[in-house]
C-alpha cells in the first residue's frame, strides 16, 4: 500500500497544481499552459529520476542538479497543501456566508497566487539546502547504573543514515569523516543505512569511510537500506574495512588495560526477514554479555526498543530523520512508539533516536531537525 502510494502522489501533486492552482487563474492561455507543464514536471520528480537512469535508491544525478530538482519538488508539494488548505477556507467562508460564490483567497486573483508561490518556494529551498548540509555535532551525557569507575568519562560517536548516493558528494563524506574525528572518540558506532545503491558505484564514495578513527574500533549494525541495496555485498565490503557488524552480538568493550567497561550488542534491521535473512533477535544478541555490566545495544529503528526494553541499558537508534520537518514528524512519530528525536527514558532503559547524519535522497528536506552525529559520553551512578 505505501509502495502504490509513493508511486502515485506525485500525480496527485501535478493534478492539484494544474487544476486548483494553474487553472483558475486569469492569465494569457498559452502561459497557463506553460505553467501547467512546469508544475506536473516538478510534480513528477520520481519519474525524472527512472528516465534518466536512476532509481528510487538513488537518483544518479550530482549534488547540484539533485539539490534543484529536489527544491522544485518540494516547492510544489508545499505549493499543492497550500492550494487544498485555501480552498477548504473558501469552502468554509461559502457555507458560512451561504453564498456559493464567496471567497476570501480568490482563486484566479495573480497577487494571491504569487504569495503562495513564492511562500511554498522558500519553504521547498530551505528545506532541501538543509537537507545537504553539514551535519552538527551533537552532545549527551549519559549516566548508567553498574558502569565501571574506569569508564566514566568514555566517549562514543554516533552516526547513523548516512544514505551515500551519487547526489552526497566526497566532499560531503570528508566533512563527516573529519567532524568525526576531530572529537577523539573512544568508539564509533553507526546504526545503518550506510547507502543507498551497489558496492561498484558507490565505492569511490564509502571508501572514505574507511578514514574513520577511534581508539576501540568501528561497530555497527544494518539498516533497512541495506536490504534494499545488498544486503551481503556490503556486510562483506565494510566488514573487510575494518567495520565490526554486531547483527544478533555482542562483545565486551575494555579498557586499554583490558578492564571490561560495558557490553556492546547489536540487531539487524527488522527488514531482514522481507529478504530472506535472520532478523533481530534481542535474546540472541544478548546471550553472552557480561551481566555484571551495563548494556548497549545498536538497533537501526527505534521502536525495537521496546523489545529490549528493561534488557538493556541505552538503546541507540536512527531510521526516522527526526521527522525531517513539522507535522511530517508527528506522524513519522506515531509509526515509531512516539520515538523520533531525542533523548527518551523507558523506565529502566533509555533511547538515543538521531536525526541522521546525512539524509535519503529520495525525500531530502529538513525543516527545523538538522542533521547531527552524535556524541555520548558515558558517567557513573
Amino acid at each position: 500500500m505505501s509502495f502504490l502510494l509513493f508511486r502515485s502522489h506525485p500525480f496527485l501533486i501535478a493534478l492539484i497544481l494544474f487544476t486548483r492552482f494553474v487553472w483558475p487563474l486569469k492569465i494569457n492561455k498559452y502561459l497557463k499552459l506553460i505553467l501547467g507543464i512546469f508544475f506536473i514536471l516538478i510534480s513528477l520528480k520520481l519519474y525524472i529520476y527512472l528516465l534518466s537512469g536512476g532509481t528510487m535508491m538513488d537518483s544518479k544525478l550530482n549534488r547540484t542538479l539533485s539539490m534543484l530538482v529536489n527544491a522544485l519538488n518540494f516547492s510544489a508539494i508545499f505549493l499543492a497543501v497550500l492550494t487544498i488548505c485555501r480552498d477548504f477556507i473558501n469552502l468554509l467562508y461559502k457555507i458560512i456566508k451561504r453564498q456559493s460564490h464567496a471567497t476570501i483567497i480568490p482563486p484566479h486573483n495573480l497577487i494571491c497566487a504569487l504569495i503562495l508561490a513564492i511562500f511554498s518556494f522558500s519553504l521547498g529551498s530551505i528545506g532541501t539546502y538543509n537537507a545537504f548540509k553539514t551535519p552538527q555535532i551533537t552532545n549527551y551525557t549519559i549516566s548508567l547504573n553498574n558502569l565501571p569507575k574506569e569508564a566514566d568519562g568514555y566517549s562514543l560517536l554516533f552516526l547513523t543514515d548516512l544514505h551515500i548516493s551519487s547526489p552526497i558528494s566526497k566532499e560531503d563524506i570528508e566533512d563527516i569523516v573529519t567532524l568525526t574525528n576531530q572529537e577523539n572518540a573512544d568508539l564509533i558506532v553507526i546504526t545503518g543505512d550506510f547507502v543507498d545503491g551497489d558496492v561498484e558505484s558507490l565505492k569511490d564514495r564509502t571508501d572514505i569511510l574507511f578514514k574513520l578513527k577511534a581508539r576501540d574500533g568501528i561497530y555497527a549494525v544494518s539498516g533497512n537500506h541495506e536490504f534494499y541495496s545488498g544486503y551481503l555485498s556490503w556486510l562483506k565490503y565494510f566488514s573487510n574495512g575494518g567495520f565490526k557488524f554486531l547483527e544478533n552480538q555482542a562483545t565486551v568493550i575494555k579498557s586499554s588495560n583490558n578492564i571490561p567497561l560495558f557490553n556492546l550488542a547489536g540487531v539487524p534491521d527488522k527488514n531482514a526477514w522481507r529478504f530472506n535473512n535472520i532478523g533481530p533477535n534481542i535474546d540472541k544478541a544478548l546471550a553472552n554479555i557480561d551481566k555484571e555490566l551495563p548494556t548497549i545495544l545498536l538497533s537501526h529503528q527505534p521502536s525495537f526498543a521496546l523489545e529490549a526494553q528493561e534488557k538493556v541499558d541505552l538503546v541507540l537508534s536512527g531510521h526516522t530523520h527526526g521527522g525531517q520537518a513539522p507535522l511530517i514528524r508527528n506522524l513519522i512519530a506515531s509509526a515509531n512508539n512516539g520515538l523520533v528525536s531525542g533523548l527518551y527514558d523507558l523506565e529502566s532503559t533509555q533511547i538515543i533516536v538521531s536525526n541522521g547524519t546525512k539524509l535519503w535522497m529520495g525525500f531530502p528536506l529538513r525543516l527545523n531537525t538538522p542533521s547531527e552525529i552524535i556524541k555520548i559520553t558515558l558517567r557513573s551512578r
